[in-house]
């Protein structure tokens, strides 16, 4: 049973790796058909990284407020205080 499991898991590892080949050489199609440049591509990465960082230091932020909050006093967080 373990070495079934196993060899379904090495077949989708190789569907995996066939995918990503496939993927990369759409993007490389798609910038020679768009005329995109490196430092466009290296740009756009660098806001894509940038909107996930703030997502998640807004989530943490959060998640800071609604968990270390004094449980007997109504209204301690900014989230309460502020009515958001």
């Amino acid at each position: 049973m373990s070495k079934l499991y196993k060899l379904v898991k090495i077949t989708r590892l190789i569907r995996l790796f066939k995918l990503m080949k496939a993927e990369n050489k759409v993007m490389k199609k798609l910038g020679t058909a768009l005329q995109i440049g490196a430092a466009f591509e290296r740009l756009s990465f660098f806001f894509l990284i940038l909107l996930l960082l703030c997502h998640f230091f807004g989530c943490l932020w959060i998640f800071c407020a609604k968990n270390l909050e004094d449980p007997d006093v109504e209204g301690d967080n900014w989230i309460e205080a502020g009515g958001y």
